[in-house]
């Protein structure tokens, strides 16, 4: 019989409560979900050499983008938001390792984009992703003051994320998390699943949980390069390891940390029942909420600049409202309005816990397909159906309102998947 102690079931059915009163889901970040996120691929540059990467043959491009591109991209996204609402806009800086380059070159970028951005309305926030495998004062000094956060890549079980000698740095990561929680920065976890962890789910979620830090599981996929089919995983397996986790946050005897994507699916889910209302569904083209940047300024989004014939535009060259309206983001918008149209139709959680941008934007999580070739969606709707079955077990799951709302729907925050 599947039950939780008495302090997890208090923690599910306060969300419950909360859930019930709000517009949208709870949220942790005491700024707000971002809703824009720019992802600023400064460069390729990396000390490690990840089995699992797609920038695999750029690791060691010293290539990055200057002071005088960032100002320039800073300037196009300022310009291009300048008569919206007010908004919450998140750059996050990625690589290769973005760690590798100079403190000083984040210090005199971020000098220039809190510049720009003075004259706007917009909350601007900036985080990182690290391997966290170079680090000394200087650089925990810019972690905790210039970012808002840090997260840090760390598979806790495999040895797919080695150096250049094919040395594995793990020990070193682990020291290093510690030293960043001994000096308060604000950080998370991301773990990468592969066929050589994707069996320990609860080893690691024991050691995220037990250092007080929320993380983030994203699953390998089939990416570009093709030594990589044997480590990736089936749709199956991820919704298995996805449903682990669930029954692990919700079993927690203690004060679980969020676990992304599973505490996102329980809020939404438990939101959705409470109000008896939805998110509305997803429009790539009203809601660009997600955009990579890479050295050369190539714009595109989570799927698109593996190849860089599906690239959007270059902000370097190009507006961002040209960008926009060109005929490449058209035809991206078209395939994603496409594959919510032929995934998401008769799924019981469309417009409700789900908007459908997993279905519309994460191609690489639909490996199999029925016999007409459309996608089908294992990982989100069979993750969402599973917290269901568990919250009702649990008697968590609040039954839907008499009447159900018929307004305007709230729309959820798109989400980096790598």
């Amino acid at each position: 019989m599947f039950s939780a102690d008495q302090t997890t079931a208090a923690i599910a059915a306060d969300a419950a409560n909360a859930a019930a009163n709000q517009a949208t889901p709870a949220r942790e970040d005491s700024v707000g979900e971002p809703d824009v996120t720019l992802v600023l691929i400064v460069s390729t540059l990396c000390n490690l050499r990840c089995q699992y990467c797609y920038e695999y043959p750029d690791l060691a491009n010293r290539h990055r983008l200057s002071q005088a591109e960032l100002e320039l991209v800073f300037t196009r996204v300022a310009e291009h938001y300048q008569r919206s609402r007010p908004l919450h806009i998140r750059f996050a800086w990625q690589g290769g390792e973005p760690l590798l380059q100079e403190p000083e070159y984040y210090r005199l970028a971020l000098a220039r984009q809190a510049s720009i951005f003075a004259a706007t309305q917009h909350h601007v926030s900036n985080v990182v992703q690290t391997n966290l495998t170079v680090l000394d004062e200087e650089r925990i000094e810019l972690l905790g003051d210039a970012f808002f956060g840090v997260g840090v890549s760390h598979d806790v079980v495999g040895e797919l994320r080695v150096d250049a000698g094919g040395r594995s740095r793990a020990e070193r990561v682990v020291a290093n998390i510690d030293r960043l929680i001994q000096a308060r920065v604000r950080m998370g976890g991301i773990t990468v699943l592969s066929r050589q962890n994707y069996r320990h789910a609860a080893q690691i979620y024991e050691f995220w949980q037990r250092r007080s830090l929320p993380f983030r599981v994203l699953p390998m996929h089939r990416g570009p390069l093709p030594t990589l089919g044997d480590m990736a995983l089936s749709s199956a397996e991820v919704r298995q390891v996805f449903a682990e986790l669930v029954d692990l946050w919700l079993l927690d005897p203690g004060n679980p940390k969020p676990v992304a994507p599973i505490t996102e699916l329980v809020e939404a889910l438990i939101w959705s029942r409470s109000s008896g209302d939805g998110f509305r569904r997803y429009d790539g083209q009203r809601q660009a909420a997600l955009l990579i940047v890479n050295p050369r300024g190539f714009v595109g989004g989570v799927n698109d600049l593996l190849d860089l014939d599906n690239a959007y535009g270059n902000v370097l060259h190009s507006s961002l409202a040209d960008i926009f309206a060109g005929d490449r983001y058209a035809q991206r918008v078209a395939r994603a309005a496409s594959a919510l149209r032929s995934t998401c139709a008769q799924c019981p959680h469309f417009e409700r816990a789900c908007n459908g941008h997993p279905a519309a934007e994460g191609g690489k999580e639909f490996w199999q397909r029925d016999r007409s070739g459309a996608p089908l969606c294992l990982i989100q709707r069979g993750t969402l159906a599973h917290i269901e079955q568990r919250l009702a077990q649990l008697g968590l799951l609040p039954e839907l309102p008499a009447s159900v709302s018929n307004g305007p729907k709230p729309e959820q925050p798109a989400r980096a998947s790598a």
